[in-house]
């Protein structure tokens, strides 16, 4: 079908297109504020409305929904609240435990990484007109289509 020279520009033509998709996920993956980290705690407490002192969320608990170690979770909190972002309280029923709550000061910040994250994810395709926009658009749904139908037969035969 290929010649060795078409084959040999076929794949590396394949591997750019990896990479270029990699890099993709990676930057739409870290503009949402990523699986961990700083911005993904205070959209936690804040949408689980853990907002005040009487209202915080167990840190083994956040530790939990974040999928962390505790020496991570413990290490970002001390951050944070360094920063003022988010406040620790003794656990009314076991004074080994801490809760977490959003700060007034973390739901501004918040509030500030969203709107910027907005202003950001608007412009994101603005360096493709519309219709290179669309034609984008298509090629990603064929692209995902493949995969899916492929996920499909290989869970049917996995």
């Amino acid at each position: 079908m290929y010649d060795n020279e078409g084959k040999k520009e076929k794949e590396e033509l394949e591997q750019e297109l990896k990479k270029a998709m990699g890099s993709c996920g990676h930057f739409l993956y870290h503009r949402k504020g990523g699986r961990f980290g700083q911005e993904k705690i205070l959209q936690i407490l804040y949408e689980n409305g853990f907002i005040s002192t009487e209202n915080a969320v167990d840190q083994q608990l956040l530790q939990a929904m974040m999928n962390v170690q505790s020496g991570s979770i413990s290490e970002i909190i001390r951050k944070m609240e360094m920063k003022g972002t988010v406040g620790k309280v003794q656990n009314k029923e076991d004074r080994r435990k801490n809760s977490i709550y959003l700060t007034e000061k973390g739901s501004f910040v918040l509030k500030e990484k969203i709107t910027e994250r907005n202003r950001q994810e608007a412009a994101m395709f603005d360096a493709l007109s519309e219709s290179e926009q669309r034609e984008l658009l298509r090629m990603l749904k064929i692209l995902l289509e493949s995969w899916h139908v492929s996920e499909e037969i290989q869970n049917k035969h996995g």
